[in-house]
Protein backbone atom coordinates (compact mmCIF):
# COMPACT_ATOMS: atom_id res chain seq x y z
CA UNK A 1 0.00 0.00 0.00
CA UNK A 2 1.29 3.27 -1.09
CA UNK A 3 0.43 6.35 0.91
CA UNK A 4 0.66 9.82 -0.78
CA UNK A 5 0.91 12.36 1.66
CA UNK A 6 -1.47 15.66 1.19
CA UNK A 7 0.58 18.62 -0.24
CA UNK A 8 1.89 20.65 2.15
CA UNK A 9 2.17 24.79 1.36
CA UNK A 10 4.59 26.31 4.14
CA UNK A 11 2.67 29.72 5.11
CA UNK A 12 4.66 32.63 6.43
CA UNK A 13 4.77 33.03 10.08
CA UNK A 14 2.45 36.08 11.26
CA UNK A 15 4.17 39.43 12.63
CA UNK A 16 3.63 38.64 15.99
CA UNK A 17 4.68 42.63 17.17
CA UNK A 18 2.20 44.05 14.14
CA UNK A 19 -1.03 44.92 16.43
CA UNK A 20 1.68 46.48 19.15
CA UNK A 21 2.81 48.31 16.57
CA UNK A 22 -0.81 49.91 15.65
CA UNK A 23 -1.37 50.42 18.76
CA UNK A 24 1.61 51.81 19.56
CA UNK A 25 0.59 54.41 16.62
CA UNK A 26 -2.39 54.88 17.89
CA UNK A 27 -0.99 56.13 21.17
CA UNK A 28 1.49 58.06 19.59
CA UNK A 29 -0.79 59.76 17.22
CA UNK A 30 -2.97 61.25 20.47
CA UNK A 31 -2.16 65.39 21.19
CA UNK A 32 1.07 66.05 22.86
CA UNK A 33 -1.04 66.91 26.11
CA UNK A 34 -2.73 63.34 26.00
CA UNK A 35 0.53 61.60 25.69
CA UNK A 36 1.77 63.19 28.50
CA UNK A 37 -0.93 61.88 31.03
CA UNK A 38 0.73 59.19 33.33
CA UNK A 39 -1.59 56.26 32.01
CA UNK A 40 -0.99 56.78 28.20
CA UNK A 41 2.88 57.62 28.73
CA UNK A 42 3.12 54.09 30.30
CA UNK A 43 0.90 52.34 28.11
CA UNK A 44 4.00 53.97 25.26
CA UNK A 45 6.53 52.64 27.08
CA UNK A 46 5.10 49.48 28.07
CA UNK A 47 4.86 48.87 24.18
CA UNK A 48 8.04 50.22 23.22
CA UNK A 49 9.51 47.99 25.67
CA UNK A 50 7.12 44.87 24.38
CA UNK A 51 8.36 45.76 21.09
CA UNK A 52 11.80 45.54 21.80
CA UNK A 53 12.36 49.61 21.56
CA UNK A 54 14.29 49.63 24.71
CA UNK A 55 16.30 53.20 24.27
CA UNK A 56 13.04 54.58 23.43
CA UNK A 57 11.37 52.70 26.29
CA UNK A 58 13.36 54.27 28.93
CA UNK A 59 12.73 57.62 27.62
CA UNK A 60 9.39 57.01 28.86
CA UNK A 61 9.97 55.31 31.82
CA UNK A 62 12.59 57.57 32.96
CA UNK A 63 9.83 60.47 32.48
CA UNK A 64 7.43 58.25 34.21
CA UNK A 65 9.77 57.86 37.18
CA UNK A 66 9.90 62.10 37.73
CA UNK A 67 6.27 62.07 38.25
CA UNK A 68 4.76 62.13 41.78
CA UNK A 69 2.97 59.72 43.84
CA UNK A 70 -0.20 61.00 42.80
CA UNK A 71 0.46 60.91 39.13
CA UNK A 72 1.67 57.47 39.30
CA UNK A 73 -1.46 56.04 40.69
CA UNK A 74 -3.25 56.21 37.29
CA UNK A 75 -0.51 52.62 36.02
CA UNK A 76 0.77 49.94 38.03
CA UNK A 77 4.36 51.71 38.98
CA UNK A 78 5.67 48.65 40.03
CA UNK A 79 5.23 47.01 36.92
CA UNK A 80 6.73 50.19 35.14
CA UNK A 81 9.80 49.85 37.34
CA UNK A 82 10.09 46.45 36.47
CA UNK A 83 9.80 46.95 32.84
CA UNK A 84 12.99 49.75 32.87
CA UNK A 85 14.98 47.20 34.97
CA UNK A 86 14.99 45.08 31.86
CA UNK A 87 14.96 47.34 29.65
CA UNK A 88 18.70 48.06 31.32
CA UNK A 89 19.29 45.20 31.36
CA UNK A 90 18.62 44.43 27.80
CA UNK A 91 20.99 47.42 26.57
CA UNK A 92 24.05 46.52 29.12
CA UNK A 93 23.89 49.31 30.65
CA UNK A 94 25.31 47.58 33.56
CA UNK A 95 25.42 49.52 36.36
CA UNK A 96 22.15 51.21 36.27
CA UNK A 97 20.77 47.95 35.92
CA UNK A 98 22.68 46.43 38.57
CA UNK A 99 21.25 49.25 40.66
CA UNK A 100 17.59 48.92 39.64
CA UNK A 101 17.87 45.25 40.53
CA UNK A 102 18.93 46.28 44.16
CA UNK A 103 16.17 48.33 44.60
CA UNK A 104 14.01 45.36 43.27
CA UNK A 105 15.15 43.31 45.72
CA UNK A 106 14.24 46.00 48.08
CA UNK A 107 10.12 46.19 47.00
CA UNK A 108 10.21 42.17 47.05
CA UNK A 109 8.69 40.06 44.84
CA UNK A 110 7.67 36.52 44.55
CA UNK A 111 9.36 35.99 40.97
CA UNK A 112 12.36 36.42 42.49
CA UNK A 113 14.37 33.39 41.57
CA UNK A 114 13.61 33.73 37.42
CA UNK A 115 14.79 37.87 37.62
CA UNK A 116 17.64 37.09 39.86
CA UNK A 117 18.03 34.24 36.80
CA UNK A 118 17.28 36.23 33.70
CA UNK A 119 18.74 39.92 34.68
CA UNK A 120 22.66 38.33 34.70
CA UNK A 121 22.23 36.68 31.55
CA UNK A 122 21.10 39.79 30.06
CA UNK A 123 23.55 41.76 31.67
CA UNK A 124 26.23 39.01 29.62
CA UNK A 125 26.74 36.89 32.67
CA UNK A 126 25.69 33.81 31.13
CA UNK A 127 27.34 31.04 33.54
CA UNK A 128 26.05 33.20 36.97
CA UNK A 129 22.27 33.50 34.94
CA UNK A 130 22.75 29.12 34.55
CA UNK A 131 23.30 28.82 38.16
CA UNK A 132 21.03 31.07 39.30
CA UNK A 133 18.26 29.54 37.46
CA UNK A 134 19.48 25.95 38.11
CA UNK A 135 18.92 26.51 41.43
CA UNK A 136 15.83 28.07 40.78
CA UNK A 137 14.50 25.00 38.95
CA UNK A 138 15.03 22.84 41.48
CA UNK A 139 12.80 24.53 43.90
CA UNK A 140 9.84 24.28 41.41
CA UNK A 141 7.95 21.67 42.68
CA UNK A 142 4.58 21.27 41.34
CA UNK A 143 4.04 25.09 42.16
CA UNK A 144 1.83 26.12 38.98
CA UNK A 145 3.03 29.38 39.02
CA UNK A 146 6.81 28.76 39.42
CA UNK A 147 6.22 26.29 36.78
CA UNK A 148 4.99 28.93 34.85
CA UNK A 149 7.46 31.48 35.54
CA UNK A 150 9.90 28.35 35.22
CA UNK A 151 9.17 28.22 31.87
CA UNK A 152 8.93 31.69 30.67
CA UNK A 153 12.75 32.11 32.03
CA UNK A 154 13.89 28.49 30.39
CA UNK A 155 12.47 30.43 26.98
CA UNK A 156 14.45 33.44 27.38
CA UNK A 157 17.12 31.58 27.87
CA UNK A 158 16.40 29.52 24.82
CA UNK A 159 16.31 32.80 22.68
CA UNK A 160 19.33 34.67 24.45
CA UNK A 161 22.03 35.26 21.63
CA UNK A 162 24.30 34.22 24.07
CA UNK A 163 23.84 30.99 24.04
CA UNK A 164 25.08 27.82 21.38
CA UNK A 165 22.49 26.42 19.23
CA UNK A 166 22.65 23.03 21.70
CA UNK A 167 22.51 25.04 24.77
CA UNK A 168 19.54 26.95 23.35
CA UNK A 169 18.16 23.10 22.15
CA UNK A 170 17.83 22.45 25.71
CA UNK A 171 17.00 25.18 27.12
CA UNK A 172 13.70 25.04 24.93
CA UNK A 173 13.73 20.93 25.84
CA UNK A 174 13.27 22.19 29.73
CA UNK A 175 10.82 24.64 28.89
CA UNK A 176 8.82 23.07 27.12
CA UNK A 177 8.76 19.94 29.89
CA UNK A 178 7.62 22.40 32.60
CA UNK A 179 5.02 23.76 30.14
CA UNK A 180 3.92 20.23 29.98
CA UNK A 181 3.87 20.19 33.96
CA UNK A 182 2.25 22.89 34.46
CA UNK A 183 -1.15 22.04 32.28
Amino acid sequence: VKITPPEFSPQPLPDLVADLRVYLAELQSKTPEEKSQPKNRYEIARTLYRIGEWDAALVEFDALRSMTTEQTKEYNHDQMLNLRMYALARLKRLEEADAALADWKTRGDKYTDFVESVMPLWLGRKEEAGQRLEVALARVDNDRDALFDGACATALFASSESMTEDEKRLWKDRAGDLLKRWT
